[in-house]
């Protein structure tokens, strides 16, 4: 099961009215490009979840009685937060930017009142939510229990359990 747009808020200052079509490939791509690379057979378990029918504000995951219990509540706790955080580092980069036949254009509000965010303020916003998502991360290869709803899925970083990142083959499902 995959975030939607009105996830965000839980997470970050998101405003509604942005487009889905603007927010809906960031969200694909933290999957296809971090998400499922970095947690392989977890990740797609995670996606093919079906989603339990809930208001996220009341929801309580220990009430979930679909046949995944512990697969959802490892992603409510962990992976959606993660997820979010992915997808609203990609949105940052390209938001406000518009490609035209004369190139990259800047938008401005019309009325004068406020100017976009500048490159550099840009990457602030993105080492910020770079170091949230990579501290969640941390929090997910801290977790002991690889095993969930009976399937047992191996660590990140091999099969030696390195948590070094450069050794990160992803999550393999292992009985």
């Amino acid at each position: 099961m995959k975030p939607v747009k009105a996830d965000f808020e839980l997470f970050v200052t998101f405003s509604q009215n942005i487009p889905d079509k603007s927010i809906n490939p960031k969200i694909d791509d933290a999957y296809k490009f971090t998400i499922l690379p970095r947690l392989g057979t977890l990740a797609i378990d995670i996606l093919n979840l079906d989603a339990p029918d809930y208001d996220p504000l009341d929801y309580d995951p220990d009430d979930y009685a679909g046949t995944r219990p512990e697969l959802v509540r490892f992603y409510n706790d962990f992976i959606q937060h993660w997820w979010i955080l992915l997808s609203m580092r990609r949105f940052l980069q390209t938001h406000g930017f518009n490609l035209s036949q004369y190139g990259y254009t800047k938008t401005r509000d019309p009325q004068g009142t406020f100017d976009q965010l500048t490159p550099q303020e840009r990457v602030i916003l993105g080492k910020q939510f770079d170091s949230d998502a990579e501290a969640l991360y941390d929090l997910i290869l801290a977790n002991n229990v690889w095993t969930f709803d009976g399937t047992a899925y191996r660590k990140p970083g091999g099969d030696s359990c390195s948590t070094k990142r450069g050794n990160n083959f992803g999550l393999s499902a292992i009985s």
